[in-house]
């Protein structure tokens, strides 16, 4: 089903109401992204893509997705709370955002989607240059990991002395400080 990308906004922070208290995903807590979970917020990437939105007629969707190319974060392991897929043409600037909003299972496909259309490039580089594509999530007082959405591993750096400590791919606080003490220790 077509929507805006405000709908999406409105459904995402609604689906995290539910935290793992009340049985729903453990990376939720008040509505929102837990603290002690170091993954990227899905919510500013679709605040950046609102002026791209266009309208598009369901079979103008179906027209355009046949043929068209796919990227899937959940293919790529990618650190976002929320899967999502960017259908796209090369030498075409319009696309197609879909996501899981947490209703279903992402591997089932995506059934809300909101088409929109970049000025320059294809639909994919849009998104992959969009500011919040880049998100730096607090791991303690002293680390940060600097991830993008798209990718399966972050760095965490020294927030005090702005160096790169390690590369990780833990969704878990707690696990990437134990990475960080296991490699002070063979240093």
């Amino acid at each position: 089903m077509s929507k805006t990308f405000e709908e999406l906004i409105d459904d995402i922070k609604e689906s995290r109401k539910i935290g793992a208290k009340e049985g729903g995903p453990w990376i939720y807590e008040d509505g929102k992204i837990a603290d002690n979970v170091v993954i990227c917020d899905i919510i500013p990437i679709l605040e950046d893509l609102k002026e791209y939105e266009i309208e598009m007629s369901d079979e103008e969707i179906m027209k355009f997705r046949e043929g068209a190319e796919n990227f899937y974060s959940y293919n790529n392991g990618a650190k976002i709370d929320t899967d999502f897929s960017v259908w796209y043409k090369e030498g075409d600037t319009h696309g197609l955002f879909c996501i899981h909003t947490g209703r279903n299972d992402a591997r089932e496909g995506f059934s809300e989607y909101v088409p929109f259309e970049t000025d320059k490039g294809n639909a994919l580089d849009l998104v992959f240059a969009m500011e919040h594509i880049n998100q730096t999530v607090d791991i303690s007082d002293r680390y940060a990991a600097d991830l993008t959405a798209v990718s399966d591993s972050y760095t965490v750096r020294d927030i005090e002395t702005d160096e790169e400590v390690l590369t990780s791919t833990e969704l878990s606080a707690e696990d990437v400080l134990k990475e960080i003490e296991e490699a002070e220790i063979e240093r």
